[in-house]
């Protein structure tokens, strides 16, 4: 590899060459050709590339912005433990904040231009490398942080409930200071013997009444938490299915150990076939928690291989111990799956094929589709996937009354735009405009941003129909029991130019005005991302930008 050639004693290991094996820590090497990672941001809640750098004994010079502090010591305030430098951010004048990040450069210069005299940067590297960048010091920081928010804010939490009897609206309330957090349910990590690997659906009471509410927040706002079928949340396959990953197997009935074995028969309704093997508990246990190396990242091949088994074994046990016994919790689930006909078939059906081709949808031929349904798989996965978005919805909405029981609120984050490898796209690519030549972002100078697995919208056919294509997922999750949502990029629902990579038809204020209406019928509170000068125009129609 050319990094080990042009970085001796830098990249890669002692024998001197970098194995297939190691090509998965390439971001490693990456960093490790420099001596100084920069990060330049005007807003930054995480920053990851910093502990990325750290990690790769790489000191940084950062500004010195909350989601920073948390990672990078400053070497002017403690030379001891100083893993890198931030200096001082003036949205004034960038000129001031140049001359700052200068001075801080500096200080850095003098300690590697006498890297061979003294110890003092092999210390800051070494410094670098042993930061502790864990998600249990992370989550400390947070809560302390979020302690810190909260009495600036003069919110007084006592732990019973926020949620006024009153009739105002509880997001217009002047009376109260809310303070909302961003959250990405993958997060939400366990103790290593418990750790699935990626966090649950069943962790969010959990998280707020341990973490998050003695820190004054009261308000959730989840990433995306539609289906995915790469890791990207903003690339939803379906708006009414939930993420598969999200669902904790260790809470299902099915996944779990008993005392007493059924004796388990064919019957007439199952094909042995079409059906996994049946496994011991101790097999399926194994499969539900994360190996240790996975315990810092979400290994998402590792957690959809781990867990599509899980799926099929449970779903493969409900049928032979609920569904043959005709029991209430058989009866519940084919009432779910007659409820939401309109939109589950289709989604098992491309679920199945996308897990038997293993290619996005995209790239399939008529030949492989066909080849697929003839699969002995085919019928136990589409089971399968019915069955795994009944327990994701109810878990799921237990958790959303858990939070409002805890006094708080949820928001959900719904994406623009589409994945290309879609359900959507699949099944109805009327919706859609030249799905394998265009897609969404903005090019112009000092801006690249392509998103080549998103697609466009036609927006004529779907204002044929009133935008109900986009709507009714929107009306659906609102009355599930979310309090309000963040809508994704809708200045794109304009057609502002400026670079803008667009449809061409995009209808603007007639879209929105209809979006708006849903939030007002229901006093939900809409949050929207606006850039591109139209936060007045969408802002007049009510939302929060």
């Amino acid at each position: 590899m050319g990094l080990v050639r042009d970085f001796p004693g830098r990249v890669g290991y002692p024998n001197g060459s970098v194995s297939n094996k190691d090509l998965s820590n390439i971001y490693y090497h990456l960093y490790r050709c420099g001596d100084l990672f920069l990060s330049f941001s005007t807003w930054e809640p995480g920053g990851i590339s910093p502990m990325e750098a750290l990690a790769s004994m790489v000191p940084c010079l950062v500004s010195d912005l909350q989601g920073h502090k948390s990672t990078v010591i400053d070497l002017d305030t403690d030379e001891a433990n100083a893993n890198g430098a931030r200096f001082a951010v003036d949205e004034r004048n960038f000129d001031n904040t140049i001359n700052n990040a200068m001075r801080k450069f500096d200080s850095l210069y003098d300690a590697w231009k006498e890297r061979n005299n003294n110890d003092r940067w092999d210390q800051i590297c070494e410094n670098a490398f042993f930061s502790d960048n864990s998600w249990e010091h992370v989550t400390k920081e947070l809560k302390q942080f979020l302690g810190h928010v909260s009495k600036k804010s003069n919110i007084k939490f006592n732990g019973s409930s926020n949620i006024s009897s009153s009739s105002i609206v509880w997001w217009k309330d002047t009376s109260k200071s809310w303070v909302a957090i961003s959250l990405p349910i993958f997060s939400l990590r366990r103790a290593a013997d418990k750790d699935p690997g990626i966090g649950k659906f069943t962790d969010l009471s959990r998280y707020f009444k341990e973490t998050l509410s003695g820190a004054g927040v009261d308000v959730l706002l989840l990433l995306p938490h539609f289906a995915i079928s790469d890791e990207s949340p903003y690339a939803s396959v379906s708006l009414y299915a939930l993420n598969e990953l999200y669902i904790d197997w260790s809470e299902v009935e099915e996944a779990q150990p008993r005392k007493e074995r059924l004796i388990l028969v064919p019957f007439s309704r199952l094909d042995w076939s079409k059906m996994g093997k049946m496994k011991s508990d101790l097999e399926i246990s194994r499969l539900l928690v994360a190996d240790a190396s996975e315990q810092q990242e979400v290994h998402y091949a590792s957690v959809r291989a781990r867990e599509s088994e899980v799926s099929l074994i449970a779903y493969e046990r409900f049928l032979l111990e609920q569904v043959e016994r005709e029991t209430d919790r058989a009866k519940d689930f084919i009432a779910f799956v007659l409820r939401n006909n309109h939109w589950l078939e289709d989604f098992v059906e491309f679920m199945s094929l996308h897990d038997i081709i293993g290619l996005p949808s995209y790239e399939w031929k008529e030949e492989d589709i066909e080849k697929a349904r003839q699969d002995e798989r085919y019928q136990a996965l589409m089971g399968a996937h019915k069955f795994s978005q009944w327990i994701a919805y109810q878990q799921l909405k237990k958790e959303i009354n858990a939070l409002h029981e805890l006094g708080g609120r949820i928001l959900f984050d719904l994406p623009m735009f589409s994945s290309r490898d879609s359900v959507d796209v699949y099944k109805h690519p009327e919706y859609f405009k030249d799905v394998n030549k265009k897609y969404p972002g903005i090019l112009r100078p000092g801006l690249n941003e392509s998103w080549g697995d998103l697609v466009l919208w036609n927006w004529t056919k779907l204002g044929e129909e009133n935008y109900e294509f986009k709507l009714a997922p929107i009306r659906r999750w609102l009355d599930f029991g979310f309090d309000g949502a963040r809508l994704d990029a809708l200045h794109f629902a304009y057609h502002f130019g400026n670079g803008q990579l667009a449809s061409g038809d995009e209808p603007g204020d007639r879209y929105v005005a209809q979006l708006a209406e849903i939030f007002k019928q229901r006093d939900a509170l809409s949050v929207a991302e606006a850039f591109e000068n139209m936060d007045k125009v969408i802002e007049s129609y009510g939302f929060i930008t």
